[in-house]
């Protein structure tokens, strides 16, 4: 994976999930690793497999940065919202399209979806 972090989840020798982790682009901020992709295999889902890797991630992470997933399921925005590590931190529609949605005319972007960005909490970002 080009400029981030992949890791596997593994029952045994099955790999059941992964996970990839990378820093925010931004010009001025340079503190922000963004959760990009989450995978559990659909047995596996419905459990809160996925809520506690993102967290393990997340801790290593957030020791010197601030990690932040963006997504639009809605069964894991509710699980997150429940989850005491993780904190909202936006909900809504994107107010325009990015570049991407000009790029990607036939598909769907996050711009026509309602999306949260949920900010993992630990001592660091408390403060």
């Amino acid at each position: 994976m080009r400029g981030g972090h992949y890791y596997e989840l593994k029952l045994k020798d099955k790999k059941v999930g992964f996970c990839s982790i990378s820093r925010f682009p931004h010009p001025k901020v340079k503190d922000i690793m963004t959760i990009g992709r989450i995978v559990i295999v659909p047995e596996f889902q419905g459990f809160g497999i996925g809520i506690k890797f993102i967290s393990l991630i997340s801790e290593i992470y957030a020791k010197e940065n601030r990690v932040r997933i963006t997504m639009s399921l809605k069964p894991f925005i509710q699980a997150l919202n429940k989850h005491k590590k993780w904190v909202c931190v936006r909900f809504g529609r994107v107010a325009r399209p990015g570049k991407s949605s000009k790029l990607n005319k036939n598909k769907k972007v996050s711009s026509s979806r309602i999306t949260a960005t949920f900010q993992y909490q630990n001592c660091k970002t408390m403060v």
